[in-house]
């Protein structure tokens, strides 16, 4: 496993107004005008927005996002001139992070950004490193930060950038942000025709620039400056990865823009979402009369990171799905389809030694206390408004949902006329006939066909990709509920412990969720209520003691989930393919010694969440999507890997298994 990016506090003061880096030594932006600056030197020095005029979709990388200034008044630029349907993914590396109250401080100065700052500052993520997702003008506007070091954060991105701002602090006071690997990062990520600006003139950039590959002129500079660099680079140079086996597929020229979801829980709803908010028309077969019947039908489920004292790569990915989904539902608020949701905050308990241990060296990470802080048992008591016998690690944002009224919010803020939905027909047969696929039932007539496929389909997965999801086990689960008592309705936050337990919704209190392995009975079990119920007596014996565990109700649902707890997600590789290109991977071969991975045209999976489909699909539905469309991809290269559908096949050539 890399090392996972990492990030410093900034340290900032404000000059009349104008953020100073106590650090480096050197302003953010001119305070002569820092807007004008910025639109001589990042946007007419890549020729914007002429450049995007005809253009559909179009990328910008930028090496240090700063205050955000840039970004905004390429928004700004945006709004105004490009084509009603483009889209454009703006990509900004930032190792020093400035805090949501800085940034706003700092974009004060200038008003006639104010409406569009508001917007920024309302999805700004926290302080953590990592790729943070973010959607805004309707999902016009991708921006994606990478808090980390600049050529760490993009020897890690899969896609290409069509006009670079190279944006750090000036070169003899951050010599870290104009380093020759940097470039030659740039140049391996740049599409064919890409330029490059910035407002320097040193010449030790423009050789480094031109030893990676770029055409270096000079221009006039801003105000004082006499000179500023811009750049091009026709053919991006040949780039070989250490796992060809994951290279992502290439971009598709995308000429029938219909895909085919089958599965209608929150995995395919998210990715319906994702897809017609990008103008695609979606049809999603559903073989239940309804949405959400199978493991999104439970009545709460909950909302919470997963965090590991050695940052895993589960623990990595998990994080930011987190963050992506709860800007998500803020989103589907502000459009006015808000699901059924409550932001209690989660304690997950330290209720074992080994969990107690682990919770102190996630402390010693210095999370921001917004996301994550460790708390002791008396502040666990007075954030749950009950005794609590342990502390535990607090998530304030965390909470529970109704995932049903989840995947209905999901469905409703899809665009007017792009969402077909086609229910109690249950795809059996898969054909790619004539460029598209082709969807039928068991007696051979067809459902729907479309350019593209996702096969979302839960625990159901297998019979319809059974190489890829092999690896697929079914999960049952089931989940108790109780009446609130006098007691137990003080609760106020959802409990995490070796079950949950939400607070009372409606008058009643969700506990979960028994975990058994190849059982696929949906009947709902006594035995099952009881030892939901066993598990919350261990730590608080006094909550229903006497209560009937055979008369309760509950629901039982299968959840499919993979040997190493992350999910398939992604374009599906053709496996006749993998066995022949990389069946000899146990020999040790050099990695450039392999093509790149074949993908089969147009196929998508979305499964193996087991039980946190509600954090992890809304993020990779975000990843298939752009696959889909030829976007920049919203994840670290690992953590693409990670989720890789055929990281198991390759696995297994690795250590010679059939």
């Amino acid at each position: 496993m890399a090392r996972p990016l990492d990030i410093a506090p900034p340290i900032v003061r404000f000059d009349d107004g104008v953020p100073y880096s106590e650090i480096h030594a050197d302003i953010y932006y001119s305070p002569r005008d820092g807007l004008a600056e910025t639109r001589h030197v990042f946007l007419a020095g890549n020729d914007l927005p002429a450049r995007w005029l005809d253009r559909r979709h179009f990328v910008i990388g930028e090496t240090g996002f700063g205050t955000g200034l840039n970004f905004l008044a390429t928004w700004q630029a945006w709004r105004e001139t490009a084509a009603g349907e483009a889209s454009l993914d703006y990509l900004s590396a930032e190792a020093s992070p400035l805090s949501t109250e800085q940034l706003a401080q700092a974009l004060a100065r200038f008003p006639e950004l104010a409406s569009l700052a508001a917007e920024l500052l309302a999805h700004y993520p926290p302080q953590l490193p990592g790729f943070h997702r973010l959607l805004l003008d309707g999902g016009r506007v991708r921006l994606m930060l990478l808090f980390g070091d600049a050529a760490e954060a993009y020897a890690r991105l899969d896609g290409r950038v069509d006009a670079w701002y190279l944006d750090g602090f000036a070169p003899a006071r951050n010599a870290s942000m104009w380093t020759p690997a940097l470039f030659r990062q740039l140049a391996a990520h740049s599409a064919p025709g890409a330029t490059l600006a910035t407002f320097t003139a040193a010449s030790a950039v423009r050789r480094s620039l031109e030893d990676a590959g770029f055409a270096v002129s000079k221009r006039q500079g801003f105000g004082r400056k006499r000179e500023m660099i811009t750049a091009g680079i026709d053919t991006a140079p040949q780039c070989v990865t250490q796992t060809p086996w994951f290279d992502p597929p290439p971009a598709r020229d995308v000429h029938e823009r219909d895909v085919v979801i089958i599965g209608a829980g929150i995995a395919g709803c998210s990715l319906a979402h994702a897809l017609t908010q990008r103008g695609l028309q979606v049809t999603l077969i559903e073989r239940a009369d309804g949405i959400a019947q199978a493991a999104s039908g439970n009545p709460a489920g909950l909302l919470m990171p997963k965090l590991t004292a050695d940052q895993s790569l589960s623990s990595r990915y998990y994080t930011e799905a987190y963050r992506y989904t709860l800007d998500l539902l803020a989103r589907l608020a502000a459009a006015g389809h808000p699901p059924r949701w409550e932001a209690t905050g989660v304690l997950q308990l330290g209720f074992h030694e080994t969990v107690r241990r682990s919770h102190a060296r996630v402390a010693r990470r210095a999370l921001p206390a917004a996301f994550a802080r460790v708390v002791d048992a008396a502040e666990a008591t007075a954030l749950a408004g009950q005794e609590m016998p342990e502390g535990g690690l607090w998530f304030p944002q965390g909470g529970w949902i109704d995932p049903r009224s989840f995947c209905q919010a999901l469905l409703a803020a899809c665009r007017d006329d792009h969402l077909r939905l086609i229910r109690h027909r249950e795809a059996i047969q898969l054909a790619r006939d004539g460029g598209q696929w082709s969807v039928c039932d068991a007696e051979g007539s067809e459902i729907a066909r479309g350019s593209s496929l996702a096969i979302c389909s839960g625990a159901d997965t297998p019979a319809l990709l059974p190489d890829i999801a092999a690896d697929l086990v079914a999960v049952r689960g089931q989940i108790t509920e109780l009446p609130a008592t006098a007691e137990t309705d003080r609760l106020r936050c959802v409990l995490c412990y070796k079950g949950y337990l939400t607070p009372a919704i409606a008058g009643w209190h969700v506990l979960g969720a028994t975990y058994d392995r190849a059982d696929t009975a949906l009947a709902v079990r006594p035995r099952d209520h009881r030892d939901n119920l066993d598990r919350l007596h261990r730590l608080f014996p006094d909550w229903w003691p006497d209560i009937d565990g055979d008369a309760l109700p509950g629901r039982a649902a299968l959840r499919s989930t993979t040997p190493d707890r992350l999910p398939l997600a992604g374009a599906v590789p053709e496996t006749a393919r993998l066995q022949a290109d990389y069946g000899d991977l146990w020999k040790g071969r050099k990695p450039d010694r392999y093509p790149s991975a074949t993908y089969a045209s147009g196929l998508y999976v979305s499964a193996g969440h087991s039980s946190r489909g509600l954090i992890g699909a809304p993020l990779t539905a975000e990843v298939i999507a752009a696959q889909v469309l030829g976007e920049p991809l919203p994840l670290e290269r690992e953590l693409l890997e990670a989720i890789h559908p055929g990281r198991f096949l390759i696995r297994r050539m690795k250590r010679r298994e059939k």
